[in-house]
């Protein structure tokens, strides 16, 4: 006498799983029986193993869309404050933004009238080390903003948030 898998035929119509579930009997081995059963179980495995490994790569790609589209954002800034270019600057933050600045926390618009201003005082500038989180339509994104001409470096986030598929600032802090 040896152990055996129960076949599927055993379980009948009380097991869901048929032969996933495992029960040990004495009787003679039917080798035929269990290679069947292990090769059930390892497809079964494998189309688990496919599942997951479509759902976690289709997660990466839109949280790396995402982020991809947080750092244009950020790409855009720079570009257009390095330009000079305050008007195409406006439309990278949200209507209701609050952006911290020397002169404490202003909005959107008030922001766009000093951005001149500022640009006298700090130069150009570049993001280096951009980390962006995502939870559903908000971002937290944190960098280092560095002003070229006069080497001033300072940490930086935004608070971002998703409308009508587009990300915008809707808070700056330093």
């Amino acid at each position: 006498m040896t152990n055996t898998l129960v076949s599927d035929k055993e379980l009948g119509d009380n097991c869901f799983w048929g032969s996933f579930f495992i029960k040990v009997r004495n009787t003679d081995l039917d080798r035929k029986e269990i290679a069947v059963d292990k090769i059930k179980i390892k497809l079964f495995l494998l189309v688990v193993l496919i599942f997951f490994a479509i759902d976690i790569e289709g997660l990466m790609a839109v949280a790396t869309e995402g982020e991809e589209s947080i750092k244009a954002v950020l790409q855009e800034f720079e570009k257009h404050w390095n330009a000079k270019d305050e008007k195409a600057i406006a439309p990278l933050f949200h209507p209701k933004a609050e952006i911290k600045t020397g002169q404490g926390i202003v909005s959107r618009d008030k922001y766009i009238k000093i951005i001149p201003e500022r640009y006298k005082i700090f130069g150009p500038l570049t993001y280096k080390d951009i980390e962006v989180e995502i939870k559903g339509n908000k971002a937290v994104v944190q960098a280092i903003m560095i002003f070229t001409d006069s080497g001033r470096k300072m940490k930086i986030t935004y608070i971002m948030v998703l409308e009508e598929g587009k990300w915008l600032i809707m808070m700056q802090d330093y």
